[in-house]
């Protein structure tokens, strides 16, 4: 059941993870985080069609959240390919999917990360 907070009231923070190598050639992800954080709108659950699709694809999408397109796409070096993640209030979510929602927003689907 989705449940909608406050429009664009709450904050979430980027996060994708930039590795080096070691000595042995290893690689040790470190991760940046946005800042400032982004404004963003949020719903607890996601809608029916979503929640199959993730389940079909084997992932459990449990929120959605709304943000400014100019500002997620900024964060994001071109040609990334690696986890992006977010953090909002202060639960730490898998971004399974982003689309253009509008012209100027995209919505996130995201999957909560078991620690």
């Amino acid at each position: 059941m989705k449940r909608q907070h406050t429009p664009w009231s709450d904050e979430l923070v980027l996060i994708r993870y930039e590795g080096t190598k070691d000595a042995a050639g290893w690689r040790n992800p470190e991760p940046v985080r946005s800042d400032p954080p982004l404004f963003c709108g949020f719903e607890d659950g996601v809608s029916q069609s979503e929640f199959y699709l993730s389940r079909k694809a084997g992932m459990q999408a449990a929120a959605e959240a709304e943000v400014w397109a100019a500002d997620y796409d900024a964060f994001w070096p071109e040609g990334y390919a690696g986890r992006r993640q977010c953090e909002l209030r202060g639960t730490k979510y898998e971004i399974v999917r982003a689309f253009q929602n509008t012209m100027d927003t995209k919505t996130l689907i995201l999957q909560e990360v078991l620690r």
